[in-house]
């Protein structure tokens, strides 16, 4: 008796998945019965707890376009109608993110006539890792074209961008002044560091405080002991990705909130952001409620 199953599902690409089965599914491309190209017939799901490499929750995908991959991508010793390449509509978050892929209504392709074994039903649900790709660890990147005079607050910010470490006179640099760089010339801050700089700006800043730009600002130490609420709490959570997410060098960013148990009255902003060239950062500031 021949059992027609899902085999094996496997991400070629961010936004690309294969699907292997024990034979050859039917596969007209007229939408047909038991047709194998409908996008309705390919059901996809996050899988709740996981999280990708990048540290951000796992994006939800929808196949967008089914076809039989072709007899050139196939691995060796692949057969040509036994893969069906699934294309979605948006990235996978990277491995160890989770995926679950629901298949129905597909048969084997019978050549000699209209039978066809159905899909066996345990095999059509498959689960997953999106695709392996290598995070970029948090760097200094000084190739970003938007920079600022350094006026570093850290000491990852005080190592960074152009600053030098010890200036003609010997004397090393201080967080909170401006630096110089090996010119003798202002430092700059430049990519992350001066990412993160113009991120710690906004969520200080009061919304209003400049006349040119009257809704920048998101004016955290103002609201005091409003930060004890949790309405309020997720307002300047979703006005901070508001705000963050429209600098120009922001490709995605995530806010939360961490309330200390050990230390009463103080809430961390954790906020992890990449950048448009792909460099990451992951850093908290704290805020107090008094």
């Amino acid at each position: 008796m021949t059992v027609f199953t899902l085999d094996q599902v496997l991400p070629i690409r961010e936004n690309l998945i294969r699907l292997t089965f024990a034979y050859a599914p039917y596969f007209s491309g007229i939408y047909d019965d038991f047709d194998a190209a409908p996008i309705a017939r390919y059901t996809t799901a996050i899988v709740a707890g996981t999280v990708g490499l990048d540290g951000f929750d796992v994006r939800p995908v929808s196949v967008s376009r089914a076809k039989q991959t072709p007899a050139e991508d196939l691995p060796d010793g692949g057969v040509f109608g036994r893969s069906i390449d699934l294309s979605l509509d948006r990235a996978m978050s990277p491995t160890p993110a989770q995926y679950t892929l629901i298949v129905n209504g597909l048969k084997t392709f019978d050549v000699g006539g209209p039978g066809g074994t159905l899909l066996d039903v345990p095999s059509a649900t498959k689960v997953f890792f999106g695709l392996f790709r290598v995070v970029q660890a948090p760097l200094i990147d000084p190739t970003q074209h938007s920079r600022d005079i350094a006026n570093p607050q850290d000491s990852g910010a005080l190592q960074g961008s152009s600053i030098a470490f010890t200036s003609t006179n010997g004397v090393a640099p201080v967080a909170g002044t401006f630096a110089v760089d090996e010119q003798g010339d202002y430092a700059f801050d430049a990519g992350i560091v001066g990412l993160k700089k113009r991120i710690l700006r906004r969520l200080t800043t009061s919304k209003g405080r400049f006349a040119h730009a009257p809704s920048y600002g998101v004016g955290i130490p103002q609201l005091g002991k409003r930060l004890a609420s949790a309405s309020v709490l997720q307002e300047v959570l979703d006005e901070a990705e508001k705000q963050i997410s429209e600098e120009p060098d922001v490709a995605a960013v995530r806010v939360r909130a961490i309330v200390s148990q050990s230390t009463p009255g103080l809430v961390r902003f954790r906020v992890l952001v990449r950048s448009i060239s792909g460099a990451s950062s992951s850093f908290d500031a704290p805020f107090t409620t008094g």
